[in-house]
């Protein structure tokens, strides 16, 4: 899922689809079609140009609209389709370290030696 949130209004979009679904997100100075239909739906030309490209091997692709107004209208809608969220187990909210942050061997190496200076 992803939303987008201004003073203006909020809108969200759900991405569904069963099969292995890759996301690429790219900054630009460009305004992308998704940026042009924003400013229009959000009467604002403020809208950065950020292109979040999703791409699904196979399968049949569902995708869902929730146009606001307001960031808790956006919720309330998703939740309307997809059932609201409960809190995850004490266990689960904690440190995550995900083997996509690295940029070269010198960065994980530095990360590590943070994790036993700060004793995480």
């Amino acid at each position: 899922a992803v939303v987008s949130t201004q003073s203006t209004g909020s809108v969200g979009m759900m991405w569904f689809n069963a099969a292995e679904t890759w996301v690429d997100v790219r900054y630009s100075d460009d305004k992308s079609l998704m940026g042009r239909v924003l400013s229009s739906l959000l009467s604002s030309d403020d809208v950065s140009s950020i292109d979040t490209h999703f791409m699904s091997e196979s399968g049949v692709l569902d995708l869902f609209l929730f146009l606001g107004p307001s960031p808790k209208d956006t919720t309330r809608q998703y939740s309307n389709v997809f059932g609201a969220s409960y809190l995850p187990p004490m266990f689960g909210i904690a440190y995550h370290q995900c083997r996509w942050n690295y940029n070269d061997q010198n960065d994980v190496q530095s990360i590590d030696k943070n994790f036993d200076k700060y004793d995480i």
